[in-house]
């Protein structure tokens, strides 16, 4: 089977790999220029968008879209009949409309905290300065900012102060919501859908993105997970996020094959869960590192493609953890200065690239030092394993990292399992299955 990939930073080149090696031919084109080089040496490769989309079409692929954002291109494709998994239009709106996606999920029951939406951040400053004290909000933008698209304040003051900072440094002009902070414990459900109803086993996912230890840092998009697929068919989770009404939206709106996640908030106060955001999308880190329990990736994502049964590829019995591994200048700024460059950091000590406990995101194949960053902001990959209880893998996450793997300047966390048994604990404390 041929596979037309359409990546946007490249952080999918783990999937790329183990596409090639299940014996299937990969075209990848990565969208954004300083991320160009990574898969170099790994995968096949092109950097001329008009030549990826006709070999994709000459050769009657797959195109996979690992990112949101490139719905009109994908659009077209599946209107001309091509097979496509992972980008339409409906899912850019889900991701990048908050507002809209958040009253879309209410229309069918879910409950959402209260949002106010607004279309700059001084609109977002006026609200909080003159009605912002009855509530603690949270801020989100609609576009990315690094590591500050999301921002939970402590009260206004602190929001203006926040929202000040932001406006001196992107602008004004930046469409964004507050949103009521609830005390809880964040929690994400997921399910693959073909294009005509969710199928296979619901997937749960349990992240903490802050960079340091503690909790303490800017956020980043994941900085470890443990993750599960279902045993129960139609976990309460899922009941309670009303999932047997979003079929009806999806076909609605034509939503093409891919995968979903609702990230909501499990309140205390109530023990229900609460939309937070929308995640149309393969989920980095929650993605590569589940693919330890999917047995054959190839098939999944054609048998998507063309509405054909999955349930049998996903392993059910062991949870996959994994720990984001990153260098200076992680997370999400980078230095022109070559003297200050992460770029061609040597990593050494890998397994594999998704067969053990080394994932892959953004590298490529020097002919004299091997494996290195291509990566100008500093993200390696992932350091995963899988086992028959939720946090025994993040040992061998551990000794993987500090007995196999040699990165000069090696940064990561190292305290997921502590995180994660108490995050379950309170998951569990809430009513909800685990397993």
């Amino acid at each position: 089977m041929y596979y037309a990939i359409y990546s946007k930073m490249g952080d999918g080149m783990s999937w790329w790999k183990r596409l090639q090696d299940e014996g299937h031919t990969v075209l990848v084109y990565i969208h954004d220029q300083p991320m160009q080089r990574i898969g170099e040496g790994i995968v096949p490769k092109t950097n001329n968008q008009a030549q990826w989309l006709a070999w994709g079409k000459l050769h009657k692929a797959v195109f996979f879209f690992d990112l949101s954002g490139c719905g009109e291109m994908a659009d077209q494709l599946r209107k001309g009949g091509h097979l496509v998994v992972g980008g339409c239009k409906f899912f850019d709106k889900l991701e990048k409309e908050r507002a809209w996606s958040e009253e879309l999920h209410k229309s069918i029951g879910i409950l959402a905290p209260e949002t106010k939406e607004f279309k700059t951040i001084g609109d977002a400053m006026k609200f909080a300065q003159t009605k912002g004290d009855d509530k603690v909000w949270v801020f989100k933008s609609n576009k990315f900012l690094d590591a500050s698209s999301t921002y939970m304040s402590q009260d206004s003051g602190d929001l203006v102060r926040y929202l000040t900072y932001v406006r001196n440094r992107w602008g004004d002009n930046i469409s964004n919501i507050l949103q009521e902070k609830l005390d809880g414990i964040a929690f994400s459900t997921a399910r693959w859908w073909n294009g005509r109803s969710f199928v296979g086993p619901f997937e749960a996912t349990v992240e903490h993105k802050k960079f340091m230890d503690g909790d303490v840092g800017p956020a980043t998009g994941c900085s470890f997970n443990c993750i599960w697929f279902y045993r129960n068919e139609f976990p309460d989770i899922a009941r309670q996020l009303h999932w047997d009404k979003l079929d009806d939206v999806f076909r609605k709106y034509e939503a093409a094959p891919g995968l979903y996640d609702i990230n909501a908030l499990i309140s205390k106060d109530d023990n229900m869960p609460y939309f937070l955001e929308s995640t149309p999308r393969c989920g980095y880190d929650s993605e590569p590192t589940s693919q330890k329990g999917i047995s054959d990736l190839g098939k999944l994502l054609y048998n998507l493609a063309t509405a054909q049964p999955v349930d049998d590829l996903f392993d059910r019995t062991r949870y996959f953890d994994s720990i984001r591994l990153s260098v200076e200048p992680y997370p999400w700024e980078f230095s022109n200065d070559p003297k200050k460059s992460c770029l061609d950091t040597p990593v050494w000590g890998n397994d594999g690239l998704w067969e053990g406990h080394f994932i892959g995101y953004a590298l490529r194949q020097d002919p004299k030092l091997g494996l290195v960053l291509a990566d100008p902001l500093g993200c390696i990959g992932l350091s995963s394993a899988a086992g028959k209880d939720p946090l025994s893998p993040f040992k061998t996450c551990y000794a993987f990292v500090k007995d196999k793997l040699q990165v000069p300047n090696l940064q990561y966390r190292t305290d997921a399992e502590k995180c994660v048994q108490a995050d379950l604990k309170q998951v569990s404390a809430l009513g909800y299955d685990t397993r």
